[in-house]
């Protein structure tokens, strides 16, 4: 029966709707409405597929007060994903800022940080290369001083 394949297909989609979401309270939040949604429904319908079977035994509930329950159920789970799709489109919004954001200034980010690289490596060796003369300068100083040769 079709009901009985989509209920028992049911569980992983939603399974895998949920890992596409990933995991935030919000999320974890809408997904148990949203299953539980689902399970009043499938529920409802089961209900109503049993009224049709027993109309030969006797009445169950009947088929308007169950359909009038899956339809508040329905609606409820209109409401969720709506929700839910609202919250995955700003998701998603600010993602997409944040990456152009990333594109804009990537490059300026990577140049300056060469630019600060290499004017930190000058500086390194123009101190060790003025260090290496500032000590030889000290060293001949102090030749002199001794009355010996400079090195």
């Amino acid at each position: 029966e079709p009901f009985h394949r989509t209920k028992g297909s049911m569980a992983s989609e939603v399974d895998h709707l949920e890992e596409l979401m990933g995991a935030t309270p919000e999320s974890e939040e809408e997904m148990e409405r949203l299953r539980a949604g689902i399970n009043d429904k499938f529920r409802y319908t089961e209900a109503l597929i049993e009224n049709q079977r027993n109309r030969v035994t006797g009445p169950g509930l009947p088929d308007f007060v169950l359909l009038k329950r899956g339809k508040e159920v329905m609606d409820s789970l209109r409401i969720t994903e709506s929700l839910m799709v609202e919250r995955q489109t700003a998701v998603l919004r600010s993602q997409e800022a944040q990456g152009r954001e990333l594109e804009r200034s990537g490059p300026a980010s990577c140049s300056a940080f060469w630019s600060v690289l290499l004017c930190v490596i000058a500086l390194l060796l123009a101190w060790t290369f003025a260090g290496s003369g500032a000590c030889a300068t000290s060293r001949e100083i102090s030749a002199e001083q001794s009355g010996g040769v400079g090195m």
